[in-house]
């Protein structure tokens, strides 16, 4: 049955749920950025290119080994563990030449890591 809006209830559940997630998102985004909506490195504030970045490039290891959730959950679990230390907001040029600059995601990274024993 559709409501006044012209959506069914199921589209309204997710319309709704979508909202509420892209609040978290800014909240989450924000707190890591420094109290800004802006990469923490150049300043660009375009919701849309910001993602949350592993200060020790270990993002790839946490979610592997469980010890973080995956994508979805990721925010919620941020801020459900009163926003740990060891992120910050970055744009995804940004995110790039990190990883490019500190060989995060390659095998030369990933060598590091283990010696570092965080795989």
């Amino acid at each position: 049955m559709k409501h006044y809006d012209g959506l069914t209830r199921v589209q309204r559940g997710r319309k709704k749920a979508k909202e509420k997630y892209q609040l978290l998102r800014q909240e989450v985004l924000t707190h890591y950025g420094n109290g800004e909506l802006a990469c923490v490195w150049c300043k660009f504030g375009d919701m849309r290119a910001l993602s949350i970045d592993h200060l020790r490039g270990d993002g790839h290891y946490l979610r592997v080994s469980g010890k973080e959730p995956k994508a979805g959950a990721f925010y919620k679990w941020l801020k459900d563990n009163s926003y740990p230390e060891g992120y910050q907001t970055l744009c995804m040029n940004c995110q790039f030449i990190k990883r490019a600059k500190n060989s995060e995601n390659t095998p030369t990274g990933q060598e590091k890591m283990r010696r570092k024993g965080l795989y």
